[in-house]
């Protein structure tokens, strides 16, 4: 039995029903191992699958390129919130003390 007709019989196809693929590959059966900007990284995992980028870089963490990341904006890790949420507080503080005394006579 062949159920997608690509020549192969079912009990040697890994992907019997991707008339494409008798392996999985990289991204899948159903699913093509294209690499649209020719860095060796097929497009279902590259973070930017229409600017080359071998090394995948992602210093934002927000799962775009570098090579393709326009927004320039780092994203902020945990520990980095709690510390801005921090001085954020100690500012507040240090307003709220200044307008406290400015009411004292």
């Amino acid at each position: 039995m062949d159920t997608d007709l690509d020549g192969t019989p079912n009990c040697n196809d890994r992907c019997p029903n991707d008339p494409t693929k008798i392996t999985p590959g990289i991204c899948g059966c159903g699913q093509p191992d294209n690499d649209s900007d020719g860095d060796g990284i097929a497009n279902c995992v590259d973070n930017c699958p229409d600017t080359r980028n071998t090394d995948q870089q992602d210093s934002d963490g927000d799962g775009l390129g570098d090579t393709c990341d326009s927004d320039g904006i780092p994203m902020l890790s945990t520990w980095g919130i709690v510390v801005l949420a921090f001085l954020l507080l100690i500012v507040a503080r240090i307003n709220f003390g200044r307008r406290s005394r400015l009411r004292v006579e």
